[in-house]
This record gives C-alpha cells, sequence and structure tokens, in this order.
C-alpha cells in the first residue's frame, strides 16, 4: 500500500507539474459514494463525481475508450483526450449514468465477469467487513492462525492514500497482501475458510457489484462494458492456461451476459507480465487498460495503455491536474 500512494503521489505531482501543456489522459474510477474505510481512495462522493463530469464536459474532450485507443493509434489525439473508466463493476456506477447522459459522455466500465455471475461481495470488500467485525481472538486462514486484535475506535477511520493506523487495519493488510498473491481457487478456499468463522453482515451500499440482471439492463449509450477478467486475479501468479482462461473465457461470458463482446480489457489491480498483454491482444481486444498514474504518450503501448486513478477531489485539483 505504501509503493501504491508513492507511485499516486509521484503521478500527481508530475501531472501537475506538466498541466500548463495538456495532454491526454484515460481517467479511472471504482465506485461513487461515501468510504470512511477506503486505504486506496477508490470513492468518490456523488456531488464531487457530478461536479468533475461538469468540468470534464465544459473543459476536456472526453471520448469513448475505444475511440480514443484508435485515434492514439493513428497519432492524432487531442491533447485535452480523456477517456473515463470505472473498474470492478460496482453497482453504484449507475448513479453515473444520467450524469453522463446529461453531458453526452461515454464510461467504460471493466467487468469481472464470474464474480458478477456469483453475485455477493468482491473479495476484498468482504475481507474488511471480516476482519473490522470479528469477534474471535484469532482467525485460520490459509493454513496459519492469524491473531486478532482487539478493536480500536479508528479501525473503521482509514483515509486514501494513508498507512494503516491501528492493529486490525495491519491485520486487514497483511492478509489482503497473502490473499491477493493467491490463484483463484486457493483464494475461494480461503475466504470460505474465513466467512465459516464469523457472522456475515449486509454489505454497504457502495460494496455490491451489479448483479446480473443490472448489467443485461444497461441499454444506456453513456456506458460501454468491458473485461476485468473472471475473477480478478493477479494476472502474473497465474499458469499460461489459467492466463488464457481469465482473458478470453471473460470475453466469452461478458459477451453472453451483456449482449456484445466487450472490445478493451483492463488487468487486473493493473499487474501484468508480458504473457498477458500478449494473450489479451491475441484475445480480439481492440485495447487494454493498465495504471500507473500517467499521460497516454506517443509511447504508451495501445494493450497497456496507463490510466490515473480519481479520487474524492474538487474539481479544481482534477483541473490542476489535467489542465
Amino acid at each position: 500500500m505504501s509503493t501504491a500512494k508513492a507511485r499516486l503521489k509521484a503521478g500527481i505531482r508530475r501531472a501537475t507539474r506538466w498541466a500548463r501543456t495538456p495532454r491526454p489522459a484515460i481517467l479511472m474510477y471504482h465506485r461513487i459514494g461515501q468510504e470512511a474505510f477506503d486505504p486506496w481512495g477508490l470513492a468518490v462522493e456523488p456531488d464531487r463525481f457530478a461536479a468533475q463530469v461538469d468540468w470534464l464536459a465544459a473543459n476536456r474532450t472526453v471520448l469513448p475508450l475505444t475511440e480514443f485507443a484508435r485515434q492514439h493509434q493513428e497519432r492524432r489525439l487531442a491533447p485535452n483526450a480523456t477517456a473515463l473508466t470505472f473498474d470492478d463493476g460496482y453497482a453504484s456506477v449507475l448513479d453515473a449514468v444520467p450524469l453522463l447522459e446529461k453531458q453526452g459522455l461515454n464510461a467504460t466500465v471493466f467487468l469481472p465477469v464470474e464474480l458478477i455471475e456469483r453475485g455477493g461481495e468482491f473479495w476484498w470488500d468482504e475481507l474488511s467487513h471480516i476482519v473490522l467485525n470479528c469477534a474471535a481472538d484469532t482467525l485460520q486462514v490459509g493454513g496459519e492462525r492469524q491473531a486478532v486484535p482487539r478493536p480500536h475506535e479508528r479501525d473503521r477511520l482509514w483515509p486514501p492514500y494513508s498507512p494503516p493506523r491501528t492493529p486490525r487495519q495491519k491485520l486487514f493488510q497483511s492478509l489482503w497482501s497473502m490473499l491477493h498473491a493467491m490463484r483463484p481457487p486457493s483464494l475461494d478456499a480461503a475466504m470460505a475458510e474465513l466467512r465459516s468463522q464469523t457472522t456475515l453482515i449486509e454489505p454497504h451500499a457502495t460494496d455490491r457489484p451489479l448483479s446480473r440482471q443490472q448489467v443485461r439492463s444497461i441499454t444506456s449509450s453513456a456506458i460501454s462494458l468491458g473485461s476485468h477478467g473472471l475473477t480478478h486475479p493477479s494476472l502474473p501468479t497465474l499458469s499460461l492456461n489459467e492466463k488464457l482462461r481469465e482473458i478470453c473465457e471473460s470475453r466469452t461470458r461478458c459477451a453472453a451476459l451483456a449482449g456484445s463482446a466487450p472490445a478493451s480489457f483492463a488487468y487486473p489491480f493493473g499487474d501484468r507480465d508480458k504473457v498477458s498483454v500478449r494473450l489479451v491482444e491475441e484475445a480480439g481486444y481492440a485495447c487494454a487498460c493498465a495504471t500507473g498514474d500517467a499521460f497516454v504518450s506517443a509511447r504508451s503501448a495501445i494493450f497497456a495503455l496507463p490510466r490515473f486513478n480519481v479520487g474524492n477531489w474538487e474539481p479544481e485539483r482534477l483541473r490542476d491536474m489535467l489542465g
């Protein structure tokens, strides 16, 4: 997490320094809503998101992602060109639809289709609830027994891009790192083990992913759908066959779920290796998004386009970053 925080701060510093000359950028959102436990800065409050959309419509050339990628390939991308993306397929993305429609804008939503099909929470959100609400002294996971610290009044207050400050926050970070490195079958088993030791609670509204019915109901031209793999794993940790399944089968299953094959892919967690990038290209996607908190430049690869993670900012901060 500290590494991610440092990368983000460095990216914002670079962007602010270059903002006098606008440069093409892809923006990455996750969920719309208020969230006190938000170490990665993934939640943007509704009013601030609305203000950001209004500013972007007035000051940037906002393009659908695939059109942005096409113009980038053709070397005719406007300096102030921007594309909007949402990772993970949280249900709160539906709150963005009327705001985007009002301004005639489009955003691409990347779906981890198997997790959408299963329903329930994403594992990282469920893990936070398990750790914060655990009444036991220990948790058994992955063959190891983890001590659960006593609750602290600030456990649920984790500002974006800050280190863990309470013992339970440190436990969450440790377990997250352990689970993030697991391959999907092991991760599923570990989460089932954790669930069996705790009392499940109703997820927060901003934690809910889109349901299958909600995905099928999206007909607005303001939303395009992309693939985020099947189960949102860290692709470099997988075998070749597992990578193929996550990248290729996710395209087929997205098409079955949504009615059309996705043209774009986003690497889960931003993690990628050369093999994964090659497989995404061979699978028939038109482009793919990474992370990196950087502008799109002439050197940016079409299957590893960098993006800026957008936080819960006033439009002025977005302006300072993008110019």
